[in-house]
């Protein structure tokens, strides 16, 4: 079964190991949790964002008092 509400199943997952359904945390993600791909860092794009922060920190003295206007 493919699950999107992650809230949910953490939530069913924990009254399962308060009612003692469920015996330990493995055994809980071994029955809510099925992964179907697998996210791998994009060294690429955390170069960018790497840039981006740099950006922002030398930005945000000078933007600070407009920001903190608005």
């Amino acid at each position: 079964m493919s699950n999107s509400e992650g809230g949910l199943a953490g939530a069913a997952m924990l009254a399962g190991l308060g009612t003692g359904a469920l015996a330990n945390a493995d055994e809980a993600v071994s029955v809510f949790v099925q992964r179907e791909r697998v996210f791998e860092p994009d060294r690429r794009r955390h170069e960018i964002y790497r840039e981006k922060v740099v950006q922002f920190r030398n930005l945000y003295p000078a933007l600070s008092g407009i920001l903190k206007s608005m």
